[in-house]
């Protein structure tokens, strides 16, 4: 994947997660976009990995109150 596919596709994700209300929906797609590119062979980006942390963050704090 060349670099504009892969800014276009990080782009793409960040829009979804924008638009989801449920962290946890966000979190399951980003997962799920994770592991489809390791299954392929692909680097995951920093970014992508980052931004997983901060949903499965943001999942434990609603689910504790916060």
């Amino acid at each position: 994947m060349n670099v504009m596919q892969r800014s276009r596709e990080l782009s793409e994700i960040a829009n979804v997660v924008e638009t989801e209300e449920d962290p946890r929906e966000a979190s399951r797609r980003v997962g799920e976009r994770i592991q489809q590119l390791r299954a392929r062979g692909e680097t995951v980006p920093a970014e992508l990995e980052e931004l997983e942390r901060r949903l499965l963050s943001e999942c434990i704090a609603a689910s504790q109150g916060r």
